[in-house]
């Protein structure tokens, strides 16, 4: 959905719409797949033209972990209690299929765009654009630090709007969002926007036994009737489709703004046209019943579309609904019915779509886990990489071929040679990616043979309960090129100098690092390799996780540490040279391979039930260290 210039709208008219409190001792809803991603925001993109054209695309993810970290730590030193709602895999069968792939497409082509702009960036002139195409790894990252902090979290199988206004409701509480739609629904309580919810200084009270609150602003449907006498709670989901461009033609609606507005333009002075729209369409709303309103607004729509409208209408309005997590184990149960399991292992709950459903409620398949599963093509967001070579996805489509094989519906075990690789053809996975600067559907097939483990014909997700956990490993460890030999020899190397959690991230991370230059058939430059080896020094040091017998020095250690941490900072004095926008380009690529290849480990990792370590990226990779460093080194 998305009411286009709400949120600003609601931020202008604060004093107006919203009511100033104090918040502590609470249940609250959290919109998880929107806040992680204002976390982002606030970190980078309102810094505005301070930021680098370098420090983009990647970031500091040991930054973002950091602050999510606080986010969770001052909600519970208010005695404030976040249940997270998750956005769901599930289209709602209210949605027409064929415009969701229309506006997928469209906003694929729309990110290029952008990315083609940002490379053409003068960066010494401190121009800055912000991006919309976000690190692969934030929600992991997001979601990890919460089940650490033991937030409860759900798994919505519909977009999760619907969802956590019921949850809500059922708990009494508020919603915090930085969505604008939620004023829409029919919440209890209201919502709490996060742009104005001030976490990071939680108010202390007078006395040191009262509890710390959260000063915010409270948006409800009640502020929003005080402001526009006589709107209906009924009409709000009209509103919302007359804004969103994929529901009504802006034509529809400028229309209706020239024809109702000229009575009303003298009450609404010095706004944007964005926001004087909205005005005026809830000015004109007041007293309205939504089928009077309705047929008001088809009269403008020319005669052989008018049907289509109303039908346009109808299916929006449907949506605001809630959905039942129910429909998630029933899609789940038509994929992979549990007929073809043994019956002990339906009495155990060992059937794939129990286990995939337990996966789905820790968020532990990503989006195009989701569509694997699911059956759907992959709509994914272009990387911020160089465009003179192939995709820096290309390092996930080996893993997606054995997920394929890991998720596919029947055994093919049965199947002759010839019928094998016709059923593989016909089961082709497609991923729309980037092909020389333009999007393409590429197809992603099953594989049938990975190296030192042997054919995989045999495998299905019904034989996955049964499949012993060294076998597991193997496959894991083969599916990246790799072995346990070489897996108990690197560790052996790494743990002279680290210990801690940093030992085995550092070790997947050079494993991830070698898949990457096996996998594309180029090395990366040495200088990447260096600046990625002292980064994870610098955090394993930091945090006292280096073998100390190995570093006699320790007078040395630190005046490194001093002089690394200047670097790692979003924001420093230090000048780094002129942009080279080949060894730009070449880094980010390298970095967006990086992050592809951790986000397949994760959803192979998971789809064989974590028989592996889960990678951390968040204890070291800053990609803004990282590069800053190769321009040093240059």
């Amino acid at each position: 959905m998305g009411i286009w210039g709400m949120n600003k709208f609601l931020k202008n008219n604060e004093q107006r719409l919203a009511t100033k409190t104090n918040l502590s001792n609470t249940s609250l809803v959290i919109d998880a797949s929107n806040i992680y991603q204002c976390l982002y925001e606030e970190l980078y993109w309102k810094v505005g033209s301070e930021h680098n054209l370098g420090d983009v695309y990647g970031s500091d993810l040991v930054a973002y972990g950091q602050s999510v970290k606080r986010f969770f730590e001052n909600l519970k030193r208010c005695k404030i209690e976040p249940i997270l709602i998750f956005d769901g895999p599930i289209d709602s069968n209210e949605t027409s299929n064929e415009s969701a792939r229309s506006r997928k497409t469209k906003s694929y082509k729309s990110y290029f765009q952008e990315i083609d702009r940002i490379m053409n960036i003068d960066e010494s002139q401190g121009d800055w654009i912000r991006l919309t195409s976000r690190p692969p790894t934030l929600k992991i990252i997001f979601r990890d630090i919460a089940n650490e902090a033991g937030v409860k979290s759900i798994q919505a199988a519909h977009e999760a709007d619907t969802h956590a206004c019921r949850v809500a409701n059922e708990l009494d509480c508020l919603v915090l969002t930085n969505d604008a739609d939620f004023i829409i629904y029919d919440l209890k309580r209201g919502l709490l926007m996060f742009d104005l919810f001030e976490y990071k200084a939680p108010i202390t009270e007078s006395t040191p036994d009262e509890v710390p609150s959260i000063r915010c602003s409270l948006v409800s449907f009640d502020g929003l009737a005080r402001a526009f006498p006589g709107i209906s709670k009924e009409i709000m989901p009209l509103f919302a489709a007359l804004l969103n461009i994929d529901v009504v033609h802006s034509e529809t609606v400028d229309q209706l703004v020239r024809q109702i507005g000229p009575d009303l333009r003298r009450s609404i002075k010095n706004t944007s046209y964005t926001q004087y729209r909205i005005e005026i369409i809830l000015t004109w709303m007041r007293g309205r019943t939504p089928p009077d309103a309705i047929n008001d607004i088809k009269g403008l729509v020319p005669l052989d579309h008018q049907a289509e409208f109303a039908n346009s209408i109808a299916t929006f309005m449907r949506t605001f609904r809630s959905e039942s997590n129910g429909d998630f184990n029933k899609e789940l149960e038509k994929i992979y019915p549990s007929n073809k399991v043994e019956d002990g292992l339906i009495e155990s709950c060992q059937t794939p779509a129990r286990f995939l459903s337990g996966l789905f409620q820790k968020d532990d398949l990503n989006s195009i886990g989701r569509d694997m599963i699911f059956h759907r093509i992959h709509y994914g967001k272009p990387l911020l990489d160089d465009h003179n070579l192939p995709s820096a996805r290309c390092v996930e489509f080996r893993p997606y071929s054995l997920a394929l094989v890991l998720l596919r519906k029947e055994s093919h075990a049965d199947l002759s040679i010839y019928k094998r690789r016709i059923e593989a053809d016909r089961k082709a996975f497609h991923i729309y990616d980037r092909v020389h600067g333009e999007f393409m559907r590429r197809s992603i097939k099953q594989t049938e043979y990975l190296d030192n483990f042997g054919e995989l014909l045999h495998l299905d997700c019904y034989s996955m309960d049964t499949m012993e956990p060294e076998l597991k490993m193997n496959m894991l460890m083969a599916c990246f090129h790799f072995n346990s030999d070489k897996m108990i020899r690197m560790l052996d190397t790494v743990r002279r100098a680290l210990s801690g959690p940093y030992v085995q991230e550092a070790v997947l991370c050079f494993m991830l690092v070698r898949y990457i230059a096996i996998e594309t058939k180029r090395r990366p430059r040495s200088l990447f390799v260096d600046a990625l080896m002292i980064t994870i020094f610098y955090y394993a040091a930091s945090s006292s996780h280096i073998n100390e017998d190995e570093f006699p020095d320790r007078a040395g250690v630190e005046r490194l540490l001093g002089s690394l941490k200047v670097h790692s900072e979003i924001k420093n004095d230090k000048v780094y040279g002129r942009k080279d926008q080949f060894i730009y380009r070449r880094i980010m690529h390298y970095i967006s391979e990086l992050h592809c290849a951790y986000r397949a480990y994760y959803l192979i990792n998971a789809l064989l039930d974590h028989v592996s370590y889960r990678p951390r990226t968040e204890i070291f990779l800053n990609s803004i260290l990282v590069f800053r460093l190769i321009k040093l080194f240059q």
